[in-house]
């Protein structure tokens, strides 16, 4: 796989925060600071501070009345994808990332950026395994939607995941939304050394989680080094049985 093409995956995932902008309060050019009447009427709302922190870009500020503000809505979207951000830009990109799942699934995963959003920072901060989770749920309330079934066909193959892929590429089929470029995605088995390049850099994001190491096992059986793919599934069994 070319080099500008890795660029640009890694690109998608370090500017989901930016793309985010467009979901919470005050980013817009047009955002106006509320009236003093609505200020004084609202000094206790911990939803309300945190946005007006937001817009003031303090964020350490904004932190402060996040926890607040998540007990004072915690069924509310939008509140959740304003905390997040608050979040992610204290350094808190996990519990940002969680946070937007969160959101995704409040909204019956609607609108489909959304879980766009949540992917790109679940994948910022190693969690494949639970993108592609997200993914699948979204799909199943939303089948027609080509995009993110494409976006989980590739995250299934670079976690070598090929068990799971025959559903989905049967029903891209079904849509008529298969074409020749995703078929040579699914079976060039040459792309794994880019996998195992991928995989790698979302361990070191996320060293708990070995399930992404199933590639690596891949690669050493196609090696022939045997003991040390057994070596390293028993590792991966270990640590997820189920």
């Amino acid at each position: 796989m070319s080099s500008d093409l890795k660029r640009r995956r890694v690109d998608r995932c370090c500017l989901w925060l930016l793309a985010l902008c467009g979901f919470v309060i005050g980013c817009g050019p047009s955002s106006k600071p509320p009236s003093v009447s609505v200020v004084s009427g609202q000094l206790g709302d911990p939803v309300f501070l945190m946005r007006s922190a937001i817009n003031a870009r303090d964020w350490k500020l904004a932190d402060q009345y996040s926890s607040a503000a998540l007990l004072a809505q915690p069924d509310n979207a939008d509140t959740l994808t304003d905390t997040a951000k608050v979040f992610a830009f204290n350094g808190r990109q996990r519990e940002a990332a969680f946070l937007l799942v969160e959101a995704a699934e409040l909204t019956k995963f609607l609108p489909p950026s959304r879980v766009d959003f949540a992917v790109h920072a679940l994948i910022d901060v190693g969690e494949l395994y639970a993108a592609i989770d997200l993914l699948e749920n979204s799909l199943s309330a939303h089948p027609k939607n080509v995009t993110q079934r494409r976006t989980l066909l590739g995250f299934l193959g670079e976690a070598q995941r090929h068990d799971l892929i025959p559903p989905h590429f049967l029903q891209m089929i079904r849509a008529r939304n298969f074409d020749f470029p995703i078929l040579i995605t699914l079976t060039e088995t040459s792309s794994r050394q880019f996998s195992l390049e991928t995989l790698d850099t979302i361990l070191s994001r996320n060293a708990n989680d070995l399930r992404v190491r199933l590639g690596q096992a891949y690669h050493l059986f196609d090696e022939n080094n045997f003991d040390a793919a057994g070596v390293l599934l028993n590792e991966i069994l270990a640590n997820h049985p189920d």
